[in-house]
């Protein structure tokens, strides 16, 4: 049986935000109660090749089983009632009450503890980031923490289970990537082909209306010792200035004398 685990992540949709919220943000997350939950645009196309995945490898004959996770802080999503609906098997929050916004490390080392607890994965994916920090550290962390091979910026992948291989078209700065890679692999997934996770019709709903999501409180973890010392709102601050001139080498001029002076950069 092939064991896949997608680590994800539900956020806030930052859009909606005010910007009022974001103003003396000290070391307290803003008020985003009344915003609306979403997944990690990354993590959403690690959702659907997941589920593409399988599909393959149990037309192929291959038993699959597929695991969903996220590290939740205490809230609970219509999200996760949809993923059984469309085909997951498992879904599983780690229940904290610490702030990991800015603690890749802690993130990572909770997947891992599950990871290592459940027995292990032949293939992990995540998002290669997510809100608000970006650090894009959490997957390379994790691939520390398991030791296990990585491959970032993912944009389409395939498994063979008998040969145990993963074929993974990937970006690189100079261009893109298709190569063959042993499992276990974690893989961090980029600008997807396949970026959006699939909607579970009525009937699927009702078929998963029973299942309840494992909770789980008590899972292994690295003390990193990162604490945020303070957030504040970056303000960009925009001038004016007037060319002079009733010609276009009169302006081109004036301009040229702006940027002499630093007026204009």
């Amino acid at each position: 049986m092939i064991r896949i685990l997608i680590a994800f992540k539900i956020i806030d949709d930052y859009d909606d935000i005010l910007p009022a919220d974001w103003e003396n943000l000290g070391t307290n997350p803003p008020d985003t109660s009344y915003s609306k939950r979403i997944l990690n645009c990354f993590d959403e196309a690690a959702l659907e090749n997941a589920l593409l995945i399988r599909e393959a490898l149990v037309a192929g004959g291959s038993e699959v089983q597929l695991t969903a996770l996220t590290v939740c802080p205490g809230y609970s999503s219509h999200i996760l009632k949809n993923l059984p609906a469309i085909g997951f098997d498992r879904v599983c929050t780690v229940e904290t009450d610490a702030d990991l916004r800015f603690d890749p490390f802690a993130t990572a080392s909770l997947i891992a503890g599950f990871a290592k607890n459940d027995g292990g994965f032949d293939l992990i994916l995540t998002g290669k980031q997510a809100p608000p920090a970006n650090s894009g550290m959490v997957p390379l962390i994790l691939s520390e923490l398991l030791e296990t091979e990585i491959i970032s910026d993912v944009s389409e992948l395939s498994v063979s289970a008998g040969e145990g291989l993963a074929v993974v078209t990937h970006a690189l700065d100079e261009g893109i990537c298709v190569r063959k890679a042993p499992l276990p692999l974690i893989c961090a997934m980029g600008n997807a082909v396949h970026s959006y996770l699939r909607i579970p019709t009525l009937r699927e709903k009702l078929a998963a209306k029973a299942y309840v999501p494992e909770q789980l409180r008590k899972i292994p973890s690295l003390a990193w010792g990162i604490a945020l010392q303070n957030l504040a709102r970056e303000h960009d601050e925009r001038a004016c200035v007037f060319v002079p001139g009733s010609t276009p080498a009169e302006m081109a001029a004036a301009i040229y004398e702006n940027c002499l002076r630093g007026m204009i950069k």
